[in-house]
């Protein structure tokens, strides 16, 4: 049986303040996606700023997700 890849689109996810856009309450989507799966975040990504602390967290966070996290710089 061949699976099909899901994909899903997201705009400005500025750090902490915008990851609420993906957790279970308003992406309950997520909950069933694999790696093989890919959100594309387009735009002011906000996870990739000084390397400190919060960047990491996040990006942590990210990592940690089911899905796989582009994003398009811009």
């Amino acid at each position: 049986m061949m699976s099909t890849n899901k994909l899903f689109y997201v705009g400005d996810t500025h750090g902490f303040v915008d990851t609420a856009k993906l957790t279970s309450k308003s992406f309950p989507e997520g909950k069933h996606l694999t790696k093989k799966d890919y959100i594309i975040i387009c735009g002011d990504f906000g996870a990739i700023w000084d390397g400190g602390a919060e960047d990491k967290y996040i990006q942590n966070w990210y990592q940690k997700k089911p899905w796989t996290t582009l994003f398009v710089d811009g």
